[in-house]
């Protein structure tokens, strides 16, 4: 049953403000990570054993490690507890996280060998340090604490314990963020296991048999009425910046791409997708957020953002295609209007230049016509003046 499965992987944090304890508490933190029935490896672990009989090493050395340190030395660990009252003393705030593990998980992981039982602490506490990293950044506290945690093997479960202080007291609330312990402990689980091989195969297929093959599907040929209706409705061209409205409609065109175009394929990788939940719910065991369940969504919304770039950048060429098909329709109107005005201007310019003719004619034949009436006015004139000297001279004579 799944309520039955215990996580692989438990990050539980706790705080004490400075008012609530002593700083003798704040400094005994230390030593209650470090005391010796609680970081000392069950009886038979030869590699502890050979560790325990170097007299030298067993006197300078403590079971504290921090960020950058293996084991703290005692005059290290004295040195970090003067940081931790100095805390107190200026009302800062002690943390304590836990981080827990099932052996059966940690078998499964080859952290504990089943042959021998010896339990690798470099790799704990590597993705000890892995978590307390991402906690810092994420609640920005990254360089400004002291901390210094311990592997404890003395319950059921190994685990780890962890105390941290502000280096300057600034920070006056308490809690972290459950997307913090989230992060963290994702933070362990992604230390401690080697998935590759599984996500390579799943992105593999994502990549190369799905989303390689679909952006060369026409989407206008195959799925004309929903590919229409997305050109029609939806104006921008990148998936993340589509409404939870439009997401849902491009979302429809691309889940139709994968039942018609994907069958076989799309079930595969949901099946690697179901199979790599399962493992991770292994590790963060079945609560309320439900964390084994997130690689299997962000997959999925990874494959349905990528396949929905890819139906936008076909909506936008075709939009762009569709443009250019209209602009060359109205190029073509206005060449064939252009052609019509320009022979209309020739047919007006021809009546004009006839006209114009006809006008020349009439006006230079009214000017001859004026010229003649002069002429013939003149000649009689002329002629009336020659016979009136005419008469005169022979009046004379």
């Amino acid at each position: 049953m799944m309520s039955n499965i215990t996580p692989g992987v438990i990050l539980t944090q706790r705080f004490k403000q400075a008012w609530q304890v002593s700083a003798d508490y704040y400094a005994d933190a230390l030593e209650y990570t470090d005391r010796e029935e609680a970081t000392l490896q069950p009886d038979g672990f030869e590699e502890y054993q050979e560790y325990m009989d170097n007299e030298e090493k067993t006197e300078k050395e403590t079971g504290l490690f921090t960020a950058f340190d293996e084991h703290l030395t005692q005059k290290q660990k004295s040195w970090y507890k003067t940081k931790f009252r100095s805390a107190h003393e200026n009302d800062g705030l002690l943390w304590q996280p836990i981080i827990s593990f099932t052996d059966e998980w940690l078998k499964e992981q080859g952290v504990i060998c089943k042959e021998s039982g010896l339990i690798n602490e470099v790799a704990i506490k590597e993705a000890t340090r892995n978590a307390m990293k991402t906690m810092l950044i994420k609640e920005n506290l990254m360089g400004r604490v002291y901390w210094a945690g311990a592997i404890h093997y003395n319950t059921d479960n190994v685990h780890v314990h962890i105390s941290m202080v502000e280096k300057k007291v600034e920070r006056t609330r308490g809690s972290i963020k459950q997307s913090t312990i989230d992060a963290a402990k994702s933070k362990v689980v992604s230390t401690l296991t080697d998935r590759t091989k599984e996500q390579i195969l799943i992105n593999k297929v994502m990549r190369d048999e799905i989303l390689k093959n679909a952006r060369q599907t026409s989407y206008e040929n195959a799925f004309k009425t929903e590919f229409l209706n997305i050109v029609k409705n939806i104006q921008k061209t990148q998936y993340g910046r589509l409404s939870d409205i439009e997401k849902q409609q491009v979302d429809k065109l691309s889940h139709l791409i994968l039942k018609k175009q994907f069958p076989w394929t799309y079930e595969f990788l949901q099946k690697k997708l179901d199979q790599e939940s399962h493992y991770y719910k292994r590790a963060y065991g079945i609560g309320n957020r439900h964390l084994y369940e997130q690689y299997k969504a962000n997959k999925e919304s990874e494959l349905l953002s990528k396949l929905g770039n890819s139906i936008l950048k076909q909506a936008t060429r075709y939009k762009s295609d569709e443009k250019k098909q209209l602009f060359e329709k109205k190029k073509l109107a206005f060449q064939k209007k252009r052609a019509a005005q320009l022979r209309r201007y020739q047919r007006r310019q021809s009546a004009f230049e006839r006209n114009a003719q006809r006008f020349e004619l009439k006006k230079a034949t009214t000017r001859l016509n004026q010229m003649r009436r002069k002429t013939e006015q003149n000649f009689k004139r002329d002629l009336y003046e020659y016979e009136r000297m005419v008469k005169e001279s022979s009046y004379e004579r």
